[in-house]
This record gives C-alpha cells, structure tokens and sequence, in this order.
C-alpha cells in the first residue's frame, strides 16, 4: 500500500527564488502537474529526514497551523488576490501532504490513500455525471449529497452529522442551516423567518427574568433563526 518515493528520483531546483506574479501565465501539461506534485513530495520526504523542525511535527502540533493558513487564503481569496491565493493553497498543499506523510509513517495510509478516497467519493457522490441519476440545478446536487452521504458505508448516520464541532460557531450554525434546508427544512418567505426570530427574542426575554437553564435553551435557538435570513439571500452570516 505504501509508495516509497525516494529523493533524488527527480532533479530538484532549490535555487530558484518563488515565481512573481506575470500578467500572462501559460498554463503547465497535465505531465508537467504530475512532475511537480512528485517534487513536492520529494522534497518533503528529504526535509522529514534532514530538518529538524519538519522532524518533529506531529498531527497535532500542525493542526493550528493548518487552520491559520486556512484563513490565511481566505483572506486572499476575500481580496481576489490571485498570487497570494497561488501562495496559499500552495501552504495548505504542503500541510495536505505532511499529514499523508505522517500516515504513511505510522504505515495507516499514505498519499495515493488519501487521492484513491477522494476519487471514489467525488464519483459516488455525482451520479448525475458519472451514472444515471438526473440532477439539472446546484440546489438538487446538494440535497442528492446529503442523501447520499446518509448511504454511505460508515457515513453520516444523521443529515446534521459531518458538522465539524470545532467550527466557528457563525459558521457552524450556517452550515447547520444549509443541511436542514438541503432535506426541506426551510421557509417559504423571508418574512417567516423573521417572525420566528422575533418570537424567539420574545422568549428570550421573558426567560431572562424566569430562570438560567431555560435562557441557556432559547439564546441557543435564537441564533440560528436569525441566520436564516442572509443565508436566503445566499450571503454568509459571518
């Protein structure tokens, strides 16, 4: 299962300083792509024996890293910065391969592992490409995924599981929302969610002045509400 690619099978450029942004960019073959993922990987396998730093990082000393590049490309992404963006799925790239690297130390997995999963899922998960199945709008290939995740051997056994709980908690209820939809849970009309926002306010306050357990219920039911109506509009609450 697992590949052992050595260092030294390709011929590294370690003297190249990082590409500056051109206005032109004539787009690489699909063997030159190949090429180049190879090279990241060999370079990384050289640092994991060579660099101290690289060493010793495990899952858990990379995983805050991993979230604050993340956000870095976020932000490039928010500034449509297409060179920082280039520079930053580069960064989250390396951290990608790092763990693949981890695992296939502890000989759990390794990198064909990981591409072997996600081909196999991006196929299972698009039937109305890669079968059959019919699906003609955005909105009905995101209610078939949710459906077919519940399906799936050691998948979601809920619509609602699969929210990571480390996520923001804007963000986590955002994507709450987005899967209750998806299986129609949802409003007709904007209006409707603000009358439920309003009737959950109207609890909230009443509950302040009756007793601590039952606020701590309706400030967790109130947020969510109010969610829904940016996320009508297709806009995201954070």
């Amino acid at each position: 299962m697992l590949g052992n690619s050595s260092p030294g099978k390709r011929k590294m450029k370690f003297d190249t300083p990082p590409s500056s942004p051109t206005k032109q960019l004539k787009m690489a073959t699909k063997q030159e792509k190949m090429e180049a993922f190879g090279q990241l990987l060999d370079i990384l396998d050289e640092l994991r024996v060579k660099c101290p730093w690289d060493r010793k990082q495990t899952n858990e000393s990379l995983r805050t890293n991993t979230i604050e590049e993340t956000y870095e490309l976020c932000d490039a992404i928010m500034k449509d910065d297409n060179n920082n963006i280039k520079k930053e799925l580069g960064d989250l790239l390396l951290h990608i391969v790092f763990y693949a690297k981890i695992g296939e130390e502890k000989a759990a997995f390794d990198i064909k592992d990981v591409c072997d999963s996600l081909c196999q899922k991006l196929i299972y998960r698009h039937p109305h490409v890669f079968g059959n199945a019919q699906a003609e709008t955005a909105g009905k290939v995101e209610q078939s995924w949710e459906q077919l995740k519940l399906k799936e051997k050691g998948g979601n056994k809920t619509v609602l599981e699969g929210v990571p709980t480390s996520l923001p908690s804007v963000v986590k209820a955002h994507r709450i929302q987005d899967k209750a939809r998806n299986v129609g849970f949802d409003w007709e009309q904007r209006d409707q969610v603000w009358d439920k926002v309003h009737e959950e306010f109207t609890e909230l306050k009443a509950e302040i002045a009756d007793n601590e357990r039952q606020l701590r219920r309706s400030r967790y039911t109130l947020l969510p509400r109010a969610l829904r109506s940016p996320s009508r509009r297709s806009r995201q609450a954070e």
